[in-house]
């Protein structure tokens, strides 16, 4: 169970880097304000140019560091718990997470207009890989 849980912060330390770009991602890669569509009046959408060539932790603040810390502490979970049914729970919810950006994206409702819940697909790697963890894990428990 050592590599299982060696895997599981391995994965934490990637949802981590990607935190780390998607904090110093400008607006324009997750919103349509590139386009000079601007929400004007909208208090959750990007109102000015400035705001578009602005960082995403620069615009969501607190609430972006709360999104990506979800991640990191569900992968220690799993590290902490080396359990089978731990660590599909961690994968399901993960999973979950991408699958809640891309529903956030259908949804939004107006141009660049973006909830914080978006930066959940640039976390689909984690996703993917804790899918495969939790299989390997049920590998070596049978095995045993």
């Amino acid at each position: 169970m050592v590599l299982v849980r060696a895997e599981w912060v391995i994965l934490a330390i990637l949802a981590v880097a990607l935190g780390v770009v998607v904090a110093g991602e400008p607006m324009l890669e997750i919103t349509d304000c590139e386009l000079g569509r601007f929400a004007v009046g909208n208090p959750g959408g990007v109102g000015s140019p400035a705001q578009c060539a602005g960082s995403t932790l620069a615009f969501f603040r607190f609430d972006l560091l709360i999104a990506l810390a979800i991640p990191v502490a569900l992968c220690l979970l799993a590290a902490a718990r080396p359990r089978r049914v731990v660590s599909w729970a961690v994968a399901a919810a993960l999973a979950g997470c991408v699958l809640l950006a891309v529903l956030s994206l259908m949804q939004s409702i107006g141009p660049s207009t973006t909830p914080v819940t978006t930066v959940y697909l640039y976390l689909a790697p984690v996703a993917a890989g804790a899918v495969e963890l939790a299989a390997l894990h049920d590998r070596i428990a049978a095995a045993r």
